[in-house]
């Protein structure tokens, strides 16, 4: 039976055969628009993830932001090997920024490293990050550089229980930003109460009214009498 096909405002009489042919158009169309707007896509979908290997390389390379990126990426696979662990415990002592910045942009405030961005990897990695970064701790005298390994031991929270011996032993150190960084750390790690009001101890008399207050703000005013007058 002939059919009628509709465009714009008028109507003309086809046959079987036509219809076809429309149809057969109009899907070769529509396989031709997937292909222009998504096939691009399914190129990238299909190409192979790097290997750790690749993204080990790229960490030592040149382009600070990339390296950055890298070592992102190296933290959400969470790698026990110890040559990813090793390369970005070394990645704490790069400054080179994580972000581009213009050369003429004055930037009032610390922006992210490829050593913060470290940090955080590390963080993500866990207990078999914790050794290699004791061992760090202990080698190394920047400053800056200890409060991003201390920091990478805080954001494991209890898995860095392993590191609290040495962090102990920071609350003592000459630095205050490390007897600060040093409190926050044994605060996020140690869970039980009465185990970290007794580390916690050793800094309620602390020179530093910063490094008092946060060990007092986790242990009780009946523990803590002689140095509530102070931080008042």
């Amino acid at each position: 039976m002939p059919g009628y096909a509709f465009g714009y405002n008028s109507a003309y009489k086809t046959d079987s055969k036509s219809q076809q042919i429309c149809g057969n158009e109009i899907r070769s169309t529509l396989i031709i628009l997937c292909v222009t707007f998504f096939g691009s896509g399914a190129v990238v979908a299909q190409d192979p993830e790097p290997s750790l290997e690749d993204l080990i390389a790229v960490v030592d390379g040149k382009d600070s932001i990339k390296s950055a990126a890298a070592i992102r990426e190296i933290g959400k696979r969470k790698p026990t090997s110890d040559l990813a662990i090793q390369t970005l415990v070394s990645s704490l002592t790069d400054d080179r920024p994580a972000v581009f910045i213009p050369d003429q942009l004055h930037v009032p405030f610390p922006v992210p490293t490829v050593g913060s961005s470290a940090a955080d990897a590390l963080g993500e990695i866990g207990k078999p990050a914790v050794s290699r970064i004791c061992e760090f701790l202990e080698e190394n005298d920047d400053t800056d550089v200890r409060r991003r390994a201390i920091r990478s031991l805080s954001h494991m929270e209890g898995e860095a229980a392993d590191a609290l011996p040495l962090l102990q032993r920071l609350l003592g150190d000459a630095e205050m930003e490390i007897r600060l960084e040093a409190v926050a750390a044994v605060i996020s790690i140690q869970k039980d109460p009465r185990s970290l009001a007794s580390v916690l101890k050793a800094v309620l008399s602390d020179e530093s009214p910063d490094v008092r207050a946060a060990a007092i703000r986790e242990v009780s005013v009946e523990q803590a009498p002689a140095c509530l007058p102070k931080c008042c």
